[in-house]
């Protein structure tokens, strides 16, 4: 009995945390003051792009291989069930879920992550800005978030 109490008390310890607030930082750029640290900036644009292509192509490939192993689970499936002259209660649709390319979809923070540093770095001024975008009734008033409106990031 004990140990059912903690089980019902973890997941809803889990649900909170999942249901918590959900921030999204965006960047004001002010462009570096030399020719140089503009024409550095514009590099780390073009890096930025072809991050950004390499990355949609990962997910791409990772999606297609997902699919093709669904299919592949339900073509098996299905003439395993014809073997045994089972219905075939399943459909193809069934076999696509729990093959996950989560981290793939992580291209896109990556790139502008590494894209903001190289910009700084360039001389520019970055300033993020954070906001919460969800489950915003849970945060605090006057809550400060850390690298906020106030805080420029220079390197």
């Amino acid at each position: 009995m004990k140990f059912a109490s903690l089980g019902v008390m973890a997941l809803g310890c889990a649900a909170v945390v999942a249901c918590g607030p959900v921030y999204k930082t965006s960047y004001e750029l002010t462009p570096p003051q030399t020719a140089e640290g503009r024409m550095c900036a514009t590099q780390c644009q073009q890096i930025k792009s072809a991050c950004q292509t390499v990355g949609y192509e990962r997910h791409q490939r990772c999606r297609s291989d997902k699919l093709a192993y669904a299919d592949h689970k339900f073509n098996e499936y299905r003439v395993q069930q014809l073997l045994l002259k089972k219905p075939i209660k399943k459909s193809r649709r069934s076999f696509y879920g729990g093959y996950s390319c989560r981290q793939e979809r992580t291209y896109k923070k990556s790139c502008e992550s590494d894209f903001v540093g190289c910009f700084a770095t360039c001389g520019g001024k970055v300033t993020p800005r954070t906001v919460c975008t969800a489950n915003c009734e849970q945060v605090q008033p006057g809550h400060q978030i850390s690298g906020g409106p106030t805080t420029p990031l220079m390197r």
